[in-house]
């Protein structure tokens, strides 16, 4: 079905798709990644498929898309191209440009360095996103805040830690202590101005 839906697109054409290997992604399913030949945006070349059961993954990858296409725009790091994210009737999949693993330069790291400073450039006029996505497999939302420590606390620590309080994984006191921690965030971190930033390339 997925290679229909690629065909339909006209983003592989009549291509022999072999699976190559199988991986864990974030406990949410198989990552499966496919190498073919194929004509995907006029070009001629390998390609990238990322495929996860539909109902756990409904969602997942047009974030993932999204985000990437994010992060390409900002033209700071080299990101693989996001051809197209969709589903079948039982599963989910991304499409993305092939980036072969090379021996990296010996100034590797100052350049990775320069090029994340430069994502880090990139501002906005509020802590946020449009959109929601997840961190890992759990949905998480990203509505604006004016200040980073009201957005760290709020849509990130201490939606976790209510989770992991009603799952019995942290004891009530712990959230106590968390909350504590939360009315000190504002003086723990200083003042900064926006930044894009992308988990992955932490």
């Amino acid at each position: 079905e997925i290679e229909a839906a690629l065909e339909e697109h006209r983003l592989v054409q009549s291509c022999a798709v072999t699976c190559i290997c199988s991986v864990l992604l974030f406990a949410l399913g198989s990552s499966l990644a496919y190498s073919g030949t194929g004509d995907w945006l006029g070009d001629r070349g390998a390609f990238f498929l990322k495929v996860n059961d539909l109902f756990r993954g409904r969602g997942f990858f047009q974030a993932e898309q999204g985000g990437l296409e994010r992060l390409r725009a900002t033209q700071a790091v080299a990101v693989p191209q996001p051809l197209l994210a969709g589903s079948t009737t039982s599963e989910s999949y991304l499409l993305m440009e092939f980036l072969e693993k090379k021996a990296p330069a010996p100034d590797f790291w100052e350049a990775f360095a320069s090029d994340l400073g430069r994502l880090h450039a990139c501002t906005a006029t509020h802590f946020g996103l449009e959109e929601d996505n997840y961190i890992g497999t759990l949905a998480q939302r990203n509505s604006w805040r004016e200040r980073w420590g009201e957005f760290y606390v709020e849509l990130r620590l201490r939606p976790l830690v209510r989770s992991l309080v009603d799952e019995g994984v942290f004891a009530v006191p712990v959230s106590r202590d968390a909350e504590r921690l939360f009315s000190r965030m504002e003086s723990i971190f200083p003042p900064e101005a926006p930044a894009l930033l992308h988990g992955d390339l932490w």
